[in-house]
């Protein structure tokens, strides 16, 4: 019998990209079954002699944020990849970071929309 009180292994998703290309983000991580996924603007702090010299253009950035289940992460970060080229250079990057303590069950069952 599962432990409802035992709540599964979840990570936070974060995504950087060029301005304008974290809406697709969004839609696509919705579509793969994330519910709670956000976004916020950033801005790199390179000057633009370091842009130039490393051939990156925009210091303007999109950063999408998401809840994800351990078990799916690899999945996802397997999407992201395939869809937005994220190995070639100056496309983007992703990463996840465990969460090991939310504040209230109701909280987690928030952000999992479960």
């Amino acid at each position: 019998m599962e432990n409802i009180c035992q709540p599964k292994p979840v990570k936070m998703l974060m995504v950087i990209v060029d301005r304008g290309k974290g809406k697709k983000i969004i839609k696509m991580l919705n579509d793969f079954g994330l519910g709670y996924t956000f976004a916020a603007y950033g801005t790199g702090t390179a000057s633009t002699e370091i842009r130039t010299y490393f051939g990156l253009e925009e210091s303007q950035r999109d950063i999408v944020f998401g809840i994800v289940p351990q078990e799916k992460s690899k999945d996802i970060m397997d999407l992201l990849n395939e869809k937005l080229k994220l190995r070639k250079p100056n496309t983007g990057i992703a990463f996840t970071i465990p969460i090991k303590c939310v504040s209230s069950m109701l909280a987690l069952k928030y952000m999992l929309e479960q």
